[in-house]
């Protein structure tokens, strides 16, 4: 299913063609992460921004 989306697996363990580490690969010195910042989320209300935080913090192991 991934594969039909074009998303790619962020983690090491995963094998295949639509990982991390085929897209650095293919993307070499151009692959970069996307900052999580206000420019990103603008456009939500301060409460609904917290929540994105939260969630996106959760997600990536991040405190």
């Amino acid at each position: 299913m991934s594969q039909r989306a074009g998303l790619y697996a962020v983690r090491g363990d995963v094998g295949g063609d639509t990982t991390a580490a085929r897209l650095a690969t293919l993307l070499g010195a151009g692959m970069r992460p996307i900052p999580n910042d206000a420019d990103l989320t603008r456009h939500l209300d301060i409460g609904a921004y917290r929540a994105f935080v939260m969630r996106w913090r959760a997600a990536t192991g991040q405190r």
